[in-house]
Formats: C-alpha cells, sequence, structure tokens
C-alpha cells in the first residue's frame, strides 16, 4: 500500500530516554508530506494530460472511421460525385492522419517525459530514504555511544561508592 501525506503526518513513534526531539521529526515529517503532496499533485495533472490526448487520439480513430465509411457511401453515388467526394475524402483523412500522427507522436513523447519524470522521482525518494536511514543510523549510534558512557560512569562512580565504605 502506498504511503501517503496524511499517513507521513499521522506517523508516531515511540519515545524512550533520551529519544529523538520530537518537535524535530515532527517537523521533518510535514516537510516530506508537503513535497509528498505536491509531487502527487503534479503526477496527477500529468496524468490528466495523458487521458486527454488519448481521448484526443479516439476522437480522430472515430474521424478516421466515419471518413471512410463516407468515402464508401459516396462511391454508390454518379461516377462524376464518386471522383469529387473522393478527393475531398483522402484530403480529410490525410489531414485526419497528419493530426493523428502528431498527436500520437506527442503522446509518446508526454509518455517518455512523464516516465523520465517517475524515474526521477523514483531517484530522488531512494536518495531521501537512504539520507533519512543515515541520519537516523547516525543519531542511533550517538544515542548508543551515549548510553555507554552512561554506563561505564555509573560502573565507575558504584566502583568508588564502595571503595569509600
Amino acid at each position: 500500500m502506498p504511503i501517503t501525506p496524511i499517513d507521513i503526518r499521522k506517523k508516531k513513534f515511540s519515545t524512550q530516554l533520551r529519544g529523538l526531539n520530537a518537535q524535530e521529526v515532527k517537523n521533518f515529517l510535514e516537510m516530506v508530506a508537503n513535497e509528498m503532496e505536491v509531487l502527487r499533485k503534479e503526477r496527477a495533472l500529468l496524468a490528466e494530460k495523458v487521458d486527454e490526448l488519448a481521448a484526443k487520439l479516439e476522437g480522430y480513430a472515430k474521424t478516421e472511421k466515419l471518413l471512410k465509411d463516407t468515402l464508401v457511401t459516396a462511391q454508390a453515388a454518379t461516377e462524376e460525385m464518386k471522383q469529387a467526394t473522393q478527393k475531398e475524402a483522402e484530403a480529410i483523412i490525410e489531414k485526419a492522419k497528419l493530426e493523428a500522427q502528431a498527436i500520437i507522436q506527442k503522446a509518446e513523447e508526454d509518455t517518455k517525459r512523464l516516465r523520465a519524470e517517475i524515474n526521477e522521482l523514483a531517484i530522488k525518494k531512494h536518495t531521501f530514504l537512504s539520507e533519512l536511514r543515515s541520519t537516523i543510523q547516525s543519531y542511533l549510534a550517538m544515542l548508543e555511544h551515549w548510553e555507554k558512557k552512561e554506563l561505564e560512569e555509573e560502573k565507575r562512580y558504584e566502583g568508588e561508592d564502595k571503595r569509600k565504605r
């Protein structure tokens, strides 16, 4: 199940002695959620554009079919009408084909661009997660170091107390 900006905002972390700064974590998660909302909106807009282009392409295909049907009907008419209608229909079909090809080419370019953007977003996500993981690991290492140091100091103080008695 994909993570949503709401999931990020509502994420709760358990706290421990000398745990992470809750406000910093909350601020960071809010920043991540905001960025994710922006990216989702951009993705939705791009998907909407692709859908619009696909609908236009379908319309042109229907127009082309309609023109071909008209051509068949015109062939049943007189020879003179047939020739005039055929020339006109061929011109319209050619124009429709050129427009359809242009739309297909644009749709393919948009699809290629969208895929590149999706790949770029995936790379950014991976980089972000790696950096976040590294930061968390760094904080955990610092925490372990402090806990170890605290235990050593406690043992040293206990040893001094025993010697004083």
